[in-house]
């Protein structure tokens, strides 16, 4: 057929590639460890920080957009890279989206941070 599973793991055939599809939570977190814990690390920080600019920019230029909506805009962006990496013959994974959205949250937090402890600042020089 066009698919199978191999462990724990969907792969799908489709036309000259294939493409594995993990769709339990943190399984290739902690799959990731095992080929050593900087890889791991490697592996997963990356995945956090490549939606910070994201989520920092968009909190940044619309600020009258709440951090919620920001959040599902992250992860319908992770899902449109996901649904790419598909037809890509690559991996499909919800340890992507998930992390892709810690990052984005992240990057919401830093921005609140940084412009809140500008507010209070420049509040203590008047």
């Amino acid at each position: 057929g066009p698919y199978v599973f191999t462990q724990d793991t969907l792969v799908i055939y489709f036309g000259i590639g294939l493409s594995t599809m993990n769709l339990l939570p943190f399984k290739s977190v902690l799959d990731a460890f095992d080929h050593g814990f900087f890889y791991g690390l490697y592996h997963n920080v990356g995945n956090i920080a490549m939606l910070v600019p994201f989520g920092y920019m968009l909190r940044a230029i619309y600020k009258k957009v709440n951090a919620n909506r920001i959040i599902v805009y992250a992860i319908v962006l992770s899902l449109f890279i996901e649904f790419v990496q598909f037809f890509e013959a690559r991996s499909v994974d919800i340890d992507d989206v998930i992390l892709n959205t810690i990052g984005a949250a992240l990057g919401v937090i830093l921005y609140e941070l940084i412009v809140g402890k500008k507010a209070i600042l420049k509040k203590r020089t008047l």
